[in-house]
């Protein structure tokens, strides 16, 4: 024995102990196989004898056969028997791995626990918290802007308002111009109402055909507007 040769593990020991266990199967496998062809080979010579009549040579082939047989009944035993060994071995091996995991797993957790800070971590939390507030309020901030810049309600206010008075300056300009033209009433109220009544303006006697017209095509045009 060798003093100095070096120890194994208990992971390689059940390795190697698997590994004879598995060639030892393979062995009994071939062993099996082996008996199973002599079977059948004195199976066919017990028929060859028995249809010659030669009754003490098939018996003694039979009591043969019988041995053969326990044989292979035992072999299969056997191998059943390894395979249950090399099965618990393998659980075996399973669990000591599983077992120097966990042992790796709380030395790794001990370590991280140790480095961890928590008032540290609290405090980076408490940052982060802040500082995601303060990007929250400065993009409403920034959409609020956003929103005054590109608004239009004041600017269409402020068009509708331009448009009224316009409006309103063209319709005194065309009250102003219609009052030196003839009327039916002698006002430009009367005549205006009669237009929006649908009612028939008559010229006057002496009145210019020409002049109606011009005042007519006028009240049109302060109406359309006014609407």
């Amino acid at each position: 024995m060798n003093i100095f040769a070096k120890r194994k593990t208990p992971q390689e020991q059940l390795r190697e102990n698997n590994r004879a266990l598995q060639r030892t199967m393979r062995e009994l496998d071939r062993e099996k196989q082996r008996l199973e062809n002599e079977q059948v080979k004195i199976t066919n010579d017990i028929r060859r004898m028995a249809k010659q009549n030669q009754m003490e040579t098939v018996k003694i082939m039979a009591k043969d056969l019988v041995r053969t047989r326990t044989y292979i009944t035992k072999l299969v035993k056997m191998r059943a028997s390894i395979q249950a060994i090399s099965l618990n071995m393998q659980t075996l091996k399973s669990t000591a791995q599983m077992s120097d995991s966990m042992k790796q797993v709380s030395r790794t957790l001990v370590q991280m626990n140790k480095q961890m800070n928590l008032p540290a971590l609290q405090k980076t939390l408490r940052e982060f918290e802040k500082e995601t507030s303060k990007m929250e309020m400065k993009q409403e901030m920034i959409s609020d802007a956003m929103d005054d810049v590109f608004d239009q309600e004041g600017d269409d206010e402020a068009t509708e308002g331009v448009v009224q008075q316009v409006l309103d300056e063209l319709g005194i300009e065309l009250s102003d111009g219609l009052h030196g033209l003839p009327t039916m009433a002698g006002t430009i109220g009367g005549q205006e109402g009669a237009t929006n009544r649908g009612e028939a303006m008559p010229i006057p006697a002496g009145a210019d055909p020409t002049a109606s017209a011009e005042t007519d095509e006028l009240e049109a045009r302060l109406r359309n507007l006014k609407r």
